[in-house]
């Protein structure tokens, strides 16, 4: 590939690495998943509760993807009532759907008015986003309109 976006600092000398943002995560469910099954009050709560996330034993998309079981206290090895998808757009659909509740980054949530933020102190560092290509690209037109698209982009969508 000429170019990616990583959701980690790229750790590759030969690569050349602009952050684009940020990403900040929530707990969120639906509004009919919370009006069915209550809304969690507190962390401990989460332990009655259906929660989806991503399968451990294949290449994380970014650092600590599960630390929504980590907060509320639960196994996955021994918890039943856990859904695993290895795809943050399944389960962003997920939780559409009323399967449960999951850490989504804020802007997939802004993306559906029915998902709602359900412990809003609980927060986890956030997921930087770099755009990085090979130094022998760097004089590459096409690598530099890509890039200034993106940047644009997420500027515009951060208003």
């Amino acid at each position: 590939a000429d170019a990616a976006i990583r959701l980690y600092k790229p750790e590759q000398p030969d690569l050349i690495q602009r952050q684009l943002t940020t990403l900040n995560f929530r707990i969120c469910a639906s509004s009919s998943y919370l009006k069915k099954h209550g809304t969690p009050k507190d962390i401990k709560d989460l332990q009655s509760h259906t929660l989806i996330g991503f399968p451990e034993n294949v290449p994380a998309p970014y650092a600590d993807p599960n630390w929504l079981f980590r907060i509320a206290g639960v196994d996955p090895e021994d918890y039943n009532k856990i859904i695993m998808m290895n795809s943050l757009y399944a389960i962003q659909r997920a939780v559409e759907s009323d399967a449960g509740i999951a850490s989504l980054p804020d802007y997939m949530i802004r993306q559906n008015p029915d998902l709602q933020i359900i412990l809003p102190d609980a927060e986890r560092a956030g997921v930087d986003m770099y755009f990085v290509y090979p130094e022998e690209r760097r004089h590459s037109r096409r690598i530099a309109i890509l890039r200034d698209f993106l940047v644009e982009n997420i500027q515009k969508a951060g208003k």
